[in-house]
């Protein structure tokens, strides 16, 4: 049995016949990094049933099965691993501190997976909001210089190609998102719910709504109380958070 975690890319082999013993595992949770936790024969079963096990961003899904047939999974898998490559070595910026001039590298600091599925389900404006998500998570007296804009568009744009060349060949259609996932608030809320904390860019990245789109949703719902604002971060109120039934006051 293979699962893949779509957030991290990380793809472990689990041997059915040798399933972990709970006691040896403890509180040792499943991970993109827990390469030999291995899954106990409650989780094997859960996997085989749901077809995925977890939440985000430590959700698995079973490699071969309707949602992750294997031919998107390795199309996925690599365009994250290309990803990942080309983001470590981001231009270099440099700039003047109170201790002299320093370089440092222009990433996206960010989960990988989210981003990816933007760029392979979203044509036209992925390279703008790769940008974004860069500028969103920069200090402020760099994101507003021009040739630090300039920059981290062109590290943007390196994403996107990377992550389309590596996947020329795959059936696009396979990363297409589901256009009956519900509302625009729905989905905005549900994102809330398994992430504690974001942006408007990285809630548009999340779930692939404009981000203009999203900004004006999020104030809908920080009027209605439904969300909380802290600075740029947008999270679910008390009253709405471990709740099962997170989307039915919308």
């Amino acid at each position: 049995m293979k699962i893949y975690n779509p957030t991290y890319g990380a793809i472990f082999d689990i041997d059915e016949t040798k399933p972990a013993d709970p006691k040896e595992i403890g509180v040792w949770q499943l991970s993109y990094a827990a390469h030999d936790r291995g899954l106990t024969t409650e989780e094997i079963d859960e996997m085989k049933a749901k077809e995925s096990i977890g939440s985000y961003p430590d959700e698995f899904v079973l490699v071969g099965s309707k949602g992750w047939p294997a031919a998107k999974v390795d199309a996925h898998h690599k365009a994250v691993l290309a990803f990942n490559t080309i983001n470590e070595e981001g231009p270099q910026f440099k700039h003047a501190d109170k201790l002299g001039n320093k370089s440092e590298r222009i990433r996206v600091h960010f989960v990988p997976g989210p981003i990816v599925d933007m760029i392979l389900s979203n044509g036209k404006r992925c390279t703008r909001e790769v940008c974004d998500i860069i500028l969103s998570n920069t200090a402020s007296r760099f994101k507003h210089l021009k040739s630090f804009q300039l920059a981290a568009r062109e590290h943007a744009r390196a994403l996107v190609k990377g992550v389309r060349r590596v996947t020329q060949g795959a059936d696009q259609r396979m990363f297409a998102r589901p256009r009956e996932a519900g509302t625009t608030r729905k989905r905005i809320l549900e994102s809330l719910s398994r992430v504690d904390s974001m942006t408007p860019i990285q809630v548009a990245s999340f779930t692939g709504l404009n981000h203009n789109t999203v900004r004006r949703e999020l104030q809908d719902l920080l009027d209605d109380g439904l969300v909380v604002r802290d600075n740029h971060s947008y999270s679910l109120c008390k009253k709405m958070e471990g709740s099962e039934s997170v989307l039915s006051e919308v």
